[in-house]
């Protein structure tokens, strides 16, 4: 008896409208040889709203905060470095950052990019953690630069794909008069 009331709810237009964004990504990536498809599908997945609108608004604030989070991690990064170079205390990183993620989003607050504090966290700490790793051959603001660039790509592919295929479509609560 139970079973016959129970019935699954279909994908949603949005689900396949993100499924669509990461693939794109995951082509044009492989296309150009791209590394680290992860930020840009991330950015899509994020990003990807209802409208278009919506989108544009998160996108907004994913810049910022990827903008934010990664020119506060360049000279924590190098703090980091030089501590390292001169001394050996385990402790040291996770006070490090701590204290900047304090700043990242005593930063988001000042600037009035509340909506930007998670993106800019999670920036922040990719770019102290990834370069904790031996052998990172990139610059921290060569990763910097490249984070912004990967966030920028899954947000154009969002709100491209948000435009242009199965556009949400608002009705109007206005009547119209003859």
């Amino acid at each position: 008896m139970l079973s016959t009331q129970f019935k699954l709810p279909g994908i949603g237009l949005r689900n396949i409208k993100t499924a669509l964004g990461v693939f794109i990504c995951i082509l044009l990536y492989e296309l150009v040889g791209r590394p680290y498809v992860l930020f840009a599908c991330i950015s899509v997945i994020i990003c990807l709203k209802e409208t278009v609108e919506d989108s544009y608004v998160m996108a907004i604030d994913r810049m910022g905060g990827t903008f934010i989070g990664g020119i506060t991690g360049i000279p924590f990064l190098a703090l980091s470095n030089y501590w390292h170079a001169k001394y050996d205390f385990f402790a040291f990183d996770a006070v490090l950052i701590s204290a900047g993620i304090v700043l990242v989003i005593y930063l988001c607050n000042l600037l009035g990019k509340k909506g930007a504090t998670s993106t800019a966290c999670v920036v922040f700490l990719s770019i102290l953690i990834v370069f904790q790793i031996p052998g990172q051959s990139l610059s921290p603001v060569t990763y910097s630069f490249n984070r912004m660039l990967d966030s920028a790509v899954g947000l154009a592919v969002a709100i491209l794909v948000n435009k242009y295929f199965f556009p949400f479509e608002e009705k109007s609560n206005k009547e119209e008069v003859i």
